[in-house]
């Protein structure tokens, strides 16, 4: 986990800010994208009556864009404290 947080860090998002608030993001981002991956899988055996496998990618599919969302977005989004001083 540390390994991939300091890899999104340094070479995806390329942001200035402060590596420890990113990877305290970072890991509660992968922490719920677990929850969500589990709920959503959860949800579509149970009540959509699809397949096994079309479940297990409709899951595998929506889980890593909401991930990449929250990380863009959130996780590893720059400081806001350059603003707040202006």
């Amino acid at each position: 986990m540390l390994f991939r947080s300091t890899g999104h860090y340094f070479w995806t998002f390329q942001v200035p800010g402060h590596l420890g608030r990113a990877a305290r993001r970072f890991f509660m981002i992968s922490g719920s994208a677990f929850a969500i991956n589990t709920g959503l899988l959860a949800v579509l055996l149970e009540v959509s009556g699809l397949s096994d496998s079309v479940s297990a990618v409709l899951a595998a599919i929506v889980t890593p864009v909401i991930t990449f969302a929250a990380s863009r977005l959130w996780g590893f989004s720059p400081s806001n404290e350059k603003q707040r001083m202006v």
